[in-house]
């Protein structure tokens, strides 16, 4: 098992005994508080990615009104930052995301260019040709 499995294995051992624990032994406004703090922790030791997948498959933090002032401080910044700008960055990280799951592990040089893209048109028709792209070349060319 590599490490990064271990480490995620056992991440998740922790949150079932925690989230088992948090049901019998606190009331549910403690739990969210408590499932908030373990929230942001998790993100110092893991990606946001694996520490994404491994809030929402075992602690229920939709519920906290600390992870709910966290998402809305979030929308407050992505507002301030400016809606287009936003949009831009929704776009690639939607992009490389999906890309990823389809085509695999972008090169740096991708990265570059899709970096470079301050089309949101465009990077919406990127997204589109995901569909059936071979490469991440396919998918950079697209006008």
């Amino acid at each position: 098992m590599s490490e990064r499995k271990s480490l995620q294995a056992g991440i998740t051992d922790v949150l079932h005994e925690l989230e088992r624990r948090f049901r019998v032994e606190l009331t549910p406004s403690e739990a969210n508080e408590l499932k908030s703090a373990v929230g942001v922790l998790l993100g110092l030791r893991v990606s946001r990615e694996i520490a994404k997948v491994l809030l929402e498959r075992v602690l229920h933090m939709e519920e906290s009104t600390t992870y709910q002032l966290i998402i809305e401080r979030g929308i407050e910044k992505g507002i301030e930052q400016g809606e287009s700008l936003g949009r831009l960055k929704g776009a690639r990280d939607m992009l490389l995301s999906l890309g990823r799951e389809r085509l695999g592990a972008p090169s740096k040089k991708v990265q570059q260019t899709l970096a470079k893209v301050n089309d949101l048109e465009r990077l919406q028709r990127m997204i589109g040709k995901l569909f059936d792209a071979e490469s991440w070349q396919d998918v950079v060319d697209t006008q």
